[in-house]
């Protein structure tokens, strides 16, 4: 079985981190209110001051979510999140462009030197300008930017995007298409961008794009996943996260795109990590912890390797947002929470 994908959302407060993960679990087929804000602290506010951590499984492939804060007071969360992740998701307003927390958290994800694409969220909006703020962000982050979709505007309304590497318009009424005439031009700009990005990454492919030979879909595909997963660029999607516009779409891609988790070798067959603990008013004391051995059971036994003291677990839960339920086991990559576990601390 493959191993488990994580996503961590960064971004601005108010870009729609918490309601694209909402939806992908809602997508995914989880039951329930689902909601990434459940403390009264939280509702107050209306912002997340946690780190929410979803859990779900998409076309057969196990993936965790985790929904960090945009305020800057909260900035723990944030490495908390993207250092358990294999790949970062940049939320940028499509009205408001880089805002005064967005070059930082960019900057956390990159320093741990994690892949990083971006949504340009709310193209819906009156103001909302992608060819200006596509220019922003080229110039405040230090990163070689590849756009992959392009809006399409009619009468000012966002009706879908033009897939750049197959060159194709994909409408979110189902339908596909050809490329608008007015956006040709963009298109030929943004796809000589991207394939000159992508034959960096294979000698075959260069030959193919210098010798003008036909680059096929296989070519990009597998171009642009090793070139992702490598951190050798940056790929940026649009949609509408309150509209539901383009973020089934986006998650079928992140699907293909985002690597599995690799624990590297040597790893024993429950190893596990803890990056977050917090009280449950039902459950207690909780350690949430990214597995790296091949799987954890609820009768493993687990040493401490900062203390040297043995662990039973027992109790070990999903999280669904604000909800979570009980589970027999862990399979590598997987996110999960550990009860009962009273003196670990953090790993």
């Amino acid at each position: 079985m493959a191993n488990s994908k994580s996503l961590s959302l960064i971004g601005h407060s108010g870009t729609g981190k918490s309601e694209l993960a909402k939806n992908f679990l809602q997508m995914s087929g989880v039951d329930g209110d689902v909601t990434f804000d459940p403390s009264p602290e939280e509702k107050e506010h209306g912002h997340s001051i946690d780190l929410g951590i979803g859990s779900f499984k998409y076309k057969g492939q196990n993936w965790t979510v985790l929904d960090t804060p945009g305020a800057d007071e909260f900035v723990e969360e944030v490495y908390k999140g993207v250092f358990v992740s294999e790949t970062s998701l940049l939320f940028v307003d499509a009205e408001k462009g880089i805002q005064a927390h967005t070059k930082k958290l960019w900057e956390v994800a990159q320093g741990y030197d994690k892949p990083t694409a971006l949504l340009f969220n709310g193209m819906d909006k009156d103001e909302a300008n992608f060819d200006e703020v596509l220019g922003e962000v080229r110039e405040a982050l230090n990163k070689n930017i590849v756009v992959l979709e392009i809006p399409i505007l009619e009468d000012g309304e966002f009706v879908g995007f033009v897939e750049v590497a197959s060159g194709k318009a994909k409408y979110f009424d189902g339908e596909t298409g050809e490329v608008p005439d007015e956006l040709q031009g963009r298109l030929e700009e943004e796809r000589e961008k991207l394939l000159e990005a992508l034959a960096e990454q294979d000698d075959e492919l260069m030959m193919k794009y210098l010798e003008e030979e036909e680059i096929t879909a296989e070519d990009t595909e597998v171009a642009l996943n090793k070139g992702f997963a490598a951190n050798e660029f940056s790929p940026v999607f649009v949609g509408s996260v309150v509209e539901g516009l383009g973020t089934d779409l986006l998650l079928t891609e992140l699907n293909d795109l985002v690597p599995e988790f690799d624990p590297g070798e040597g790893r024993g067959r429950s190893d596990a990590l803890v990056f977050n603990q917090f009280s449950d008013p039902y459950l207690g004391r909780l350690s949430f912890v990214k597995v790296y051995g091949e799987e954890l059971r609820e009768d493993a036994t687990l040493r401490d390797l900062q203390t040297g003291d043995e662990h039973d677990i027992t109790d070990i839960y999903r999280y669904h947002g604000g909800d979570q339920e009980k589970t027999h086991e862990a399979k590598r990559g997987d996110v999960v929470a550990l009860g009962k576990l009273e003196e670990v601390g953090l790993s």
